[in-house]
């Protein structure tokens, strides 16, 4: 009787893990797309306001303070936009070959996914030694704005590795369907940066005051501390990855395969990077604070833009997953309800910013000339003629 007790236990165990695993290919697709963009979607809203809390607090330290966080823009672009790439190469990876019942090669999809994070993460700390001041001064020789920009940028390069990291601990969550795992992780980031921001801008509780530093090592510190937890988190609920010694080895066909699915997604994001470059450099000709009120607009663009990413995230993992089970069906089901779901939400975001201009801006405590303009110019902003 014991003996029969503990094979029923096994098999109820086996079949509870072969559903998990096979939940991407059986669930209906609205459904699946809901459970699994929904946790993505909340966590990057939640993200959004690591930039959205750093430059309503940073607009209290001045029009300059808003300007420098506007030209450190292109830099945060790239880190975040090569970040992703990267992500989204491992999260397509890793998901065909969960579809595949490959588990080495999951394996060693997230240990070479790491590996090419700690080398972006080595470039990005000789950008911010040796590049920022060059690149800062062929734009503006406004001394203040120079001196934070530089700054700020410098602490944003050198210590990217913490951004790297908390995108791929996501991306690896994401990819086996532990989307809602990723909210704890982002949620966390979130609060660390929420409550840091004040204290380390404005000296709180006794510490120095470090203005426009105080908001990138508030950042910075979030993020790893979001990382850490996603850490935790893939070790201990994330059964299909393991961080094998073995699958950090350096495999030529996997790197391959993560930088074809993610360089697109990259130079996609880069280029947001080269048009914040080249924005800023038109607004600077016309107004020093025009760029400050690029970024809020860019800041309050993202409420829009990330509940689309979430979607686009989620839905790659499902296409992932069903390419490699071979199942052409659900791909294109999972395609149109995604694309449908995107214009939407594009619709209604872009309905909000017509509407309600004044109140949007209102979050910011600027000065009276960054408002003025920002309302008066809301229509150039949104690209209207």
């Amino acid at each position: 009787m014991a003996e029969k007790t503990v094979t029923a236990e096994l098999s109820r165990n086996a079949g509870d893990e072969t559903a998990a695993e096979n939940e991407m290919g059986t669930l209906p697709i609205g459904k699946l797309l809901r459970k699994m963009s929904l946790p993505l979607i909340i966590s990057m809203l939640v993200q959004v306001l690591y930039g959205l809390v750093d430059s309503m607090y940073v607009a209290r330290l001045g029009d300059s303070a808003l300007t420098a966080i506007s030209l450190c823009m292109p830099v945060q672009y790239l880190a975040v936009g090569i970040g992703s790439g990267l992500g989204v190469g491992v999260n397509s990876v890793l998901s065909k070959k969960l579809g595949e019942g490959d588990k080495q090669g999951v394996n060693r999809a997230a240990g070479n996914g790491m590996l090419l994070i700690w080398l972006v993460s080595i470039v990005f700390v000789l950008i911010g030694l040796f590049a920022m001041e060059p690149f800062y001064r062929m734009q503006t020789d406004i001394e203040e704005v120079l001196e934070m920009s530089i700054s700020y940028c410098e602490i944003i390069s050198v210590l990217a590795f913490a951004a790297l990291h908390q995108v791929m601990m996501e991306r690896l969550l994401s990819a086996t369907g532990k989307a809602n795992l990723t909210m704890v992780s982002m949620l966390t980031g979130a609060v660390v940066n929420i409550v840091l921001d004040p204290v380390m801008i404005f000296g709180w509780f006794g510490l120095p005051a470090m203005g426009i530093a105080g908001a990138v090592y508030a950042t910075v510190i979030a993020q790893a501390v979001a990382a850490a937890v996603g850490f935790w988190m893939n070790l201990h609920f994330n059964k299909e990855v393991r961080f094998e010694r073995k699958g950090f080895l350096p495999d030529g066909s996997m790197i391959a395969e993560i930088i074809k699915v993610g360089v697109p997604v990259a130079l996609s994001q880069c280029l947001i990077s080269v048009l914040a470059f080249g924005m800023n450099n038109i607004l600077l000709s016309l107004s020093a604070v025009a760029p400050g009120i690029y970024v809020i607009y860019i800041r309050l663009q993202s409420f829009v833009i990330m509940p689309a990413g979430g979607m686009s995230t989620a839905g790659i993992s499902i296409i992932a997953y069903n390419f490699g089970a071979g199942n052409r069906e659900r791909i294109m089901e999972t395609l149109k309800k995604s694309i449908l779901v995107n214009l939407v939400i594009a619709f209604f975001g872009t309905l909000v910013f017509l509407a309600v201009p004044q109140l949007l801006l209102a979050m910011f405590d600027a000065s009276e000339a960054v408002l003025f303009t920002g309302r008066s110019g809301k229509l150039c902003l949104l690209g209207a003629p």
